[in-house]
């Protein structure tokens, strides 16, 4: 048996510690959120430099849909003429959450491209859903 002090004490202590942890959680998810959009955005860029018309890339982005925002924001600058789909896994190499977003330049729309019917067609392939949100 433990007295209601040492409970109190034992408990706070437990949501002190549970509150730096998820401190450090979203550190870390910054980080790599801001890595992976970084090297999402150079590769974005030489695509473009060598006039490619669509890339597919593996983002380390996790599976944050606030990432996803950020990313087509980096998207809607860079990639005016590249249309890009982009993957992320919830943990690299877990087998776990996929995420998959896709951006289409307007230009490509027109001739028929939708970015929700690519999204669709790539997780199809791997038995998954997709849904469909213009940012």
């Amino acid at each position: 048996l433990m007295s209601a002090t040492k409970r109190i004490e034992v408990r706070s202590s437990l949501e002190s510690s549970q509150k730096k942890i998820a401190a450090e959680k979203k550190k870390l998810l910054e980080a790599t959120i801001a890595g992976g959009i970084g090297t999402m955005e150079a590769e974005v860029k030489a695509a473009v430099e060598r006039g490619e018309s669509f890339i597919v890339l593996d983002v380390n982005l996790g599976v944050d849909s606030k990432a996803v925002k950020q990313a087509m924001k980096v998207l809607n600058k860079e990639a005016k003429t590249t249309a890009v789909l982009c993957f992320s896994e919830e943990e690299p190499g877990s087998g776990g959450k996929l995420l998959c977003f896709a951006f289409v330049p307007e230009a490509m729309q027109k001739e028929g491209l939708a970015a929700n019917d690519w999204v669709n067609a790539a997780l199809g392939e791997c038995g998954g859903r997709g849904a469909f949100f213009r940012v």
